[in-house]
């Protein structure tokens, strides 16, 4: 498997590509016409010291906290899942392609052959390439699991950039640890938890219970669930 992080996927998305994939999806004109007029009047300034710069448009990016962004966002990338599945590379069960697992800018490649996953690398490396989304190697690893896992591996690039071999990845906030089998570390996330527990209530003493345990289960019951 290999975890690729987008760096700042959402930022990245070119407007004219976005609009160009609308176009190819047969979305209605009007509603196009309509995103166009709102996102061909971003502009932005930067304020420093008091100082305020000119402004200046913005061309990439969907708006944070928007209703639409997730979903402009999962058609810019939706032609790299389409792109992977038929490469007939990854790993299929009873006939459906599940060697990409997405969510949001988390993509996770799952491979029954290292060769077949390096080539997954690379089809998604050329698909950011023309679609100006970049990957954080630091932040991207492979994992193999099973119980005649090699001792030594080739290794796995994204582009020029060599990929890591560990023995555990983070998805979605979860630890996974690889071996024989893929375990959760369930020690991580009770750890999160406490912190958690214990930051709320160490700052929250004069406040009442019922206070206390509203805050709990707001931020401290979604890390166990």
């Amino acid at each position: 498997m290999a975890a690729i992080d987008a760096t700042k996927a959402f930022d990245r998305v070119c407007h004219v590509k976005l609009f160009k994939k609308l176009v190819e999806r047969n979305v209605p004109h009007c509603l196009i016409a309509v995103l166009w007029d709102w996102y061909d009047k971003l502009y932005a300034v930067v304020i420093w010291n008091g100082a305020t710069s000119r402004m200046f448009p913005v061309k990439c990016g969907v708006r944070q906290g928007g209703v639409l962004s997730p979903w402009l966002f999962n058609i810019y990338v939706d032609d790299l899942i389409a792109r992977l599945e038929h490469s007939r590379n990854g790993c299929y069960v009873g006939g459906y392609f599940l060697g990409c697992i997405m969510y949001a800018d988390d993509l996770l490649l799952l491979s029954a052959s290292v060769s077949g996953l390096q080539r997954m690398l690379d089809i998604c490396y050329s698909y950011g390439t023309d679609n100006n989304i970049t990957f954080n190697h630091k932040k991207s690893v492979c994992v193999m699991v099973g119980h005649n896992r090699p001792k030594s591996v080739v290794h796995l690039y994204l582009g020029n950039m060599r990929l890591e071999w560990v023995d555990s990845l983070k998805y979605l906030g979860i630890m996974f640890s690889a071996g024989s089998a893929l375990s959760v570390n369930m020690c991580y996330i009770k750890l999160t938890f406490y912190m958690a527990c214990n930051g709320i209530l160490g700052y929250c003493r004069s406040v009442t219970e019922f206070v206390k345990l509203g805050l709990v289960r707001a931020f401290c019951l979604p890390l166990l669930t």
